[in-house]
């Protein structure tokens, strides 16, 4: 049947997304490989539709299931076929015979009945939202877990919360950072602009350039420039990072939760021409993920990184580094827009866990950092305790170390409490944190 093969992928990759709670953008390539591109794009678009509208889809089909279903495959099937027929323009007909097919193949003959007796009534109703304006209301929605819109409603208010559920169903932008090494920005723009993609340089990275137009991200990937090492796919934030880190090549410099090697390389670039005195050490705990560092060493030309695999709660170093960038692992909530699954990852629960790990690794940077040396602890979180009371707590524990205001390294927009702290729906880019932390002697 024409379209079954990749609904057939698309609920593989949900089944496992949900099973393991892996990013999507990784499962793509291993459940896509065979498929023609223009089925893995529609793919990708039903994979991240559904995490996306997962609440509001389970609400629509929980209104005529007669008996809801759990976890597993047949909620994964409803929510694809339930996807395309609310959000897509696929024919009514073709969302329901695959939907009711996948079933039969996938669960019985039995399940397919029931499969096709809910989309029916889908059709028939069209898209239910839930009414009202209450944070409940607002929960499904958007679909986003009820704690975290009672949570942000708190900090950002009725309006700000709004703007964060908004744009966390957005597409996020295409944003490239232009290598000086391979070209200047202006032959990047020229050559995007032979290709019909329009790219602007962001005002507070002028080395990044925002992508505009159907299929620019995917005409970006297929250029030759991308090919050559001039262009790399990243969020402007990397380069307010940059800034507050103030890296100079005479400086040694570890990246110590490098993978895949972004904000090492996008430091390099913020300093060229001039070339390090060592080499830039990227450490990661997991070398299959460090492993992709080797596109910043080889397509990039980057070759003063030097890969490290190393547990930071037991640094096999006797170097230590002036400038020392901590990008933690975190609840990723910040960047819900690029991965939307992160949203249905984490719960309230899970902080204090994670903060654990990052105080750690903020205190393993403070055994590594040389007498006047710093750390930029970064994550791409907004949460309180994983960003400020973090960095609170390695100040209470290490009192030699201090806050580095960030007013002076930043645009006042980007600031609060000295940190560089964005939220989603603040600006243009997306949610991330940093703090600058120095020995208190070297603060002139």
């Amino acid at each position: 049947m024409q379209g079954y093969a990749s609904r057939e992928a698309a609920l593989a990759i949900l089944l496992e997304q949900e099973a393991t709670g892996a990013f999507l953008k990784d499962l793509f390539p291993r459940f896509t490989s065979d498929l023609a591109k223009p089925d893995r794009g529609l793919v990708r678009e039903i994979c991240l539709g559904v995490i996306r509208n997962r609440s509001l889809l389970d609400y629509n089909i929980d209104a005529y299931a007669t008996k809801k279903p759990g976890p597993g495959a047949l909620r994964a099937l409803l929510r694809i076929s339930a996807y395309q027929l609310l959000f897509l323009d696929t024919p009514a007909f073709a969302a329901v015979n695959l939907g009711v097919e996948l079933a039969k193949q996938r669960l019985g003959k039995h399940q397919g009945g029931f499969v096709n007796a809910v989309l029916k009534k889908l059709a028939a109703a069209g898209k239910l939202v839930p009414p009202g304006e209450t944070l409940k209301a607002q929960a499904v929605a958007f679909s986003h877990p009820e704690w975290l819109v009672r949570r942000w409603h708190k900090r950002l208010g009725p309006l700000g919360v709004r703007r964060a559920l908004e744009r966390n169903n957005q597409e996020a932008p295409h944003y490239l950072r232009v290598n000086p090494v391979r070209a200047t920005v202006a032959e990047a723009q020229a050559a995007l602009t032979a290709l019909g993609v329009t790219a602007d340089p962001d005002p507070e990275a002028p080395f990044f350039l925002r992508l505009s137009g159907d299929g620019a991200g995917e005409a970006a990937l297929h250029s030759d420039l991308f090919a050559r090492g001039a262009l790399s796919f990243q969020d402007p934030a990397a380069a307010l990072i940059a800034r507050l880190a103030a890296w100079q090549p005479s400086e040694s410099l570890l990246d110590l939760c490098s993978a895949p090697g972004g904000k090492a390389a996008c430091l390099l670039e913020s300093v060229w021409p001039s070339a390090p005195a060592g080499p830039v050490v990227c450490n990661d705990i997991s070398f299959r993920r460090l492993r992709r560092i080797r596109d910043a060493i080889d397509r990039l030309g980057h070759g003063r990184l030097a890969p490290l695999v190393m547990d930071p709660a037991r640094p096999a170093l006797r170097a230590f580094f002036d400038c020392i960038v901590v990008d933690a692992p975190c609840s990723n909530l910040g960047v819900i827009r690029r991965r939307p699954e992160a949203r249905w990852r984490h719960g309230p629960e899970d902080f204090s866990r994670l903060a654990a790990v990052q105080r750690d690794l903020l205190a393993s940077a403070a055994r590594l950092a040389s007498p006047l040396g710093r750390i930029v602890y970064a994550t791409c979180s907004p949460e309180e305790e994983e960003t400020i009371e973090v960095v609170r707590a390695f100040l209470a524990e290490h009192p030699d170390w201090k806050l580095d205001p960030a007013s002076g390294f930043l645009p006042a927009w980007a600031v609060k409490q000295e940190c560089l702290w964005l939220h989603p729906g603040e600006s243009e880019y997306d949610g991330f944190f940093a703090a600058r932390l120095v020995r208190e002697k070297s603060i002139v």
